[in-house]
């Protein structure tokens, strides 16, 4: 084995990931895998490939092996129920997956007095949660954007991973209720921990260390 494969998600997970790499000993790339490069090599404790990934990308190729390793968020892993082993929580990439309604209209929406329509691109989560509250309601699968759902009347309202909040609040959207928060995970190709040795050990490693006490290798 030459090198491993380590999967990263793309957008917002991608520069804390690259940073927490950087941190345990490997040589990261610059900015030129941000602006679209999707396959490189990065030389540290024990030579990488990184492979970049739609987030929602990441769990398949650890799952059917074609990364030994991936950087996924826990939102991604609750919606995907991939067979992929989850080996750390790197702490970085905190988030919210939140109800929101217009916030002129949130308190009359919410809690509901009339079945409704729910944007999100997190379908199985979402159902889960309004049949957990006894919510009438039709979920709309939307890949993107789902802000602009309320706006153009698509849904009442979206659930969505929110950071700062900063986009909500430019499209005059409120929060009404948190589902879950997330936080990125290492995860592992199951055969990959039975066969991948000391290599893989040596990378998950390192990156514990880092995690845990801030050490480098």
């Amino acid at each position: 084995m030459s090198t491993l494969v380590l999967a990263l998600a793309k957008g917002r997970l991608l520069p804390p990931a690259l940073e927490l790499l950087q941190r345990a000993g490997w040589e990261v790339p610059g900015p030129e895998l941000t602006d679209g490069r999707l396959i490189c090599r990065a030389e540290g404790p024990y030579p990488l490939t990184l492979v970049v990934a739609r987030p929602d990308d990441v769990p398949t190729y650890v799952e059917y092996g074609a990364a030994h390793l991936g950087v996924v968020g826990k939102d991604v892993l609750r919606e995907r129920e991939c067979s992929v082993c989850e080996l750390l929580d790197l702490g970085v990439g905190w988030c919210r997956l939140a109800l929101a309604f217009p916030a002129d209209r949130r308190v009359g929406l919410w809690p509901p007095r009339l079945p409704l329509r729910i944007a999100t691109s997190y379908p199985r989560q979402v159902g889960a949660f309004l049949q957990a509250r006894r919510v009438p309601g039709r979920v709309v699968v939307v890949r993107g954007a789902a802000e602009l759902a309320p706006l153009v009347g698509l849904a009442d309202g979206i659930v969505d991973v929110v950071a700062t909040g900063r986009t909500l609040a430019q499209h005059g959207l409120e929060i009404a209720e948190v589902l879950s928060t997330s936080t990125a995970r290492l995860v592992a190709y199951p055969v990959s921990l039975r066969m991948g040795g000391s290599e893989l050990g040596v990378v998950v490693g390192a990156l514990r260390r880092v995690v845990e006490h801030g050490e480098a290798s």
